[in-house]
Protein backbone atom coordinates (compact mmCIF):
# COMPACT_ATOMS: atom_id res chain seq x y z
CA UNK A 1 0.00 0.00 0.00
CA UNK A 2 1.46 3.51 -0.37
CA UNK A 3 0.31 6.61 1.34
CA UNK A 4 0.67 9.85 -0.08
CA UNK A 5 2.90 12.31 2.05
CA UNK A 6 1.68 15.65 2.20
CA UNK A 7 3.46 18.42 2.92
CA UNK A 8 2.12 22.46 4.31
CA UNK A 9 -1.46 20.99 5.59
CA UNK A 10 -2.22 23.13 8.98
CA UNK A 11 -3.24 21.67 11.73
CA UNK A 12 -6.40 21.89 12.92
CA UNK A 13 -7.47 24.36 15.46
CA UNK A 14 -8.72 23.62 18.53
CA UNK A 15 -12.53 22.64 19.33
CA UNK A 16 -15.29 25.09 20.45
CA UNK A 17 -15.16 23.83 23.69
CA UNK A 18 -11.82 24.27 24.26
CA UNK A 19 -11.70 27.29 23.06
CA UNK A 20 -14.18 28.12 25.68
CA UNK A 21 -12.73 26.27 28.59
CA UNK A 22 -9.33 28.11 28.24
CA UNK A 23 -10.91 31.64 27.53
CA UNK A 24 -12.89 31.24 31.09
CA UNK A 25 -11.08 33.09 33.83
CA UNK A 26 -11.43 31.75 37.63
CA UNK A 27 -14.90 32.27 38.67
CA UNK A 28 -16.59 32.55 35.00
CA UNK A 29 -19.49 30.30 34.48
CA UNK A 30 -21.80 29.36 31.52
CA UNK A 31 -25.13 28.41 31.12
CA UNK A 32 -25.57 25.37 28.77
CA UNK A 33 -28.05 22.24 27.90
CA UNK A 34 -27.06 19.39 29.65
CA UNK A 35 -25.53 17.57 26.42
CA UNK A 36 -23.06 21.00 25.90
CA UNK A 37 -22.10 20.68 29.76
CA UNK A 38 -21.08 17.42 29.30
CA UNK A 39 -18.34 18.86 26.64
CA UNK A 40 -17.66 21.55 28.20
CA UNK A 41 -16.41 18.99 31.16
CA UNK A 42 -15.02 16.93 29.14
CA UNK A 43 -13.13 19.77 27.53
CA UNK A 44 -11.61 21.38 31.18
CA UNK A 45 -10.57 17.46 31.89
CA UNK A 46 -8.74 17.18 28.52
CA UNK A 47 -6.87 20.45 29.07
CA UNK A 48 -5.82 20.78 32.58
CA UNK A 49 -6.02 16.83 33.93
CA UNK A 50 -2.02 16.77 33.90
CA UNK A 51 -1.80 20.57 35.40
CA UNK A 52 -4.51 19.98 37.62
CA UNK A 53 -4.63 24.17 37.43
CA UNK A 54 -8.50 24.47 37.17
CA UNK A 55 -11.22 22.16 37.23
CA UNK A 56 -14.99 22.69 36.41
CA UNK A 57 -17.95 22.88 38.65
CA UNK A 58 -21.31 22.36 37.33
CA UNK A 59 -25.04 22.68 38.87
CA UNK A 60 -28.72 22.12 37.02
CA UNK A 61 -30.46 25.43 37.21
CA UNK A 62 -33.54 24.05 35.74
CA UNK A 63 -34.63 20.89 33.73
CA UNK A 64 -32.93 21.60 30.75
CA UNK A 65 -30.20 23.68 31.65
CA UNK A 66 -26.80 23.35 33.43
CA UNK A 67 -24.29 26.56 34.81
CA UNK A 68 -20.50 25.12 34.37
CA UNK A 69 -17.89 27.12 36.48
CA UNK A 70 -14.49 27.55 36.16
CA UNK A 71 -12.55 27.09 39.52
CA UNK A 72 -8.80 27.18 40.34
CA UNK A 73 -7.85 24.11 42.21
CA UNK A 74 -6.12 24.69 46.00
CA UNK A 75 -3.14 22.56 45.99
CA UNK A 76 -2.42 23.70 49.36
CA UNK A 77 -4.92 21.39 51.39
CA UNK A 78 -3.78 21.37 54.96
CA UNK A 79 -3.70 17.74 56.37
CA UNK A 80 -5.78 17.23 59.54
CA UNK A 81 -4.35 15.16 62.07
Amino acid sequence: MEFKIEKGIPLPTKGRWNQLAEKMEDGDSVLLSLQDSINLKRAFRNLYARERKFSCVARQESPHSFRVWKRKVNKSKKKVS
